[in-house]
């Protein structure tokens, strides 16, 4: 289950199975990567866009609350999506 953003206040998780594959060559399995969700996250690439742009006009705490999350949670997407930016400013 991944969480997405909300439609009319509800809160969204997409059930989205990952298909495995069997590589006869090296004789090992691979998961499916999903365009829209980063690897190993639960949460798509939007939503926790989403959260980051929250938590820059308001306190982790309000987020948190508002998004039924815990403070750890909303702290983790915020330090990765800030990772991510960093990333790409670098790469500039």
């Amino acid at each position: 289950m991944i969480r997405d953003l909300s439609v009319f206040g509800k809160i969204v998780y997409l059930n989205t199975p990952r298909r495995q594959f069997y590589c006869q060559h090296c004789q090992r399995h691979f998961t499916e990567k999903l365009p829209f969700v980063d690897w190993e996250r639960r949460y798509t690439q939007r939503y926790e866009e989403y959260v980051y742009q929250r938590v820059q006009s308001a306190s982790v705490e309000q987020v948190s609350r508002d998004e039924y999350l815990s403070w750890d949670q909303i702290q983790g997407i915020f330090n990765h999506q800030f990772s991510l930016k960093k990333k790409m400013i670098g790469k500039k």
